[in-house]
């Protein structure tokens, strides 16, 4: 076995949240362009919140089915994709509810919901106010 491989194994929870953070903040990193590609405007914001939300909460899955091949390997994988079917074809109910690709969209829909009703130049007056300018 190799040095990472026997870290992954023996510190399993320690990698699961050290990659979940990499993988989110990262993609997120990539999606604005990097640190010094912060949205600054109310335009660019809202193009890049919907993506930015779905790669930041993608984390979590990917790191976790990630983690399941590097601790347990192929047999690992197997299971749980099994598992998953047996969920996804037989648990119609949970399935409906517990999705979190719906999740994700919910929460973009309700988010370009609430903004409807605010224009890009209302929320410029409303932060050069507070702002004091």
């Amino acid at each position: 076995m190799t040095t990472i491989t026997t870290f992954i194994k023996r510190r399993p929870l320690l990698t699961y949240f050290a990659l979940t953070l990499a993988i989110s903040w990262g993609g997120i990193l990539l999606v604005i362009g990097g640190p010094g590609g912060i949205p600054g405007t109310c335009e660019q914001t809202e193009m890049l919140f919907p993506i930015a939300l779905m790669v930041m909460l993608a984390g979590p899955s990917v790191v976790g089915i990630l983690m399941t091949g590097l601790a347990n390997g192929r047999a690992g994988v197997r299971e749980f994709l099994s598992r998953l079917l047996r969920w996804l074809v037989f648990d119609q109910e949970a399935n409906r509810l517990m999705n979190p690709i719906a999740l994700d969209h919910v929460i973009i829909i309700q988010y370009k919901q609430e903004r409807n009703g605010m224009t890009c130049d209302f929320i410029d007056q409303l932060s050069h106010q507070n702002i004091g300018g």
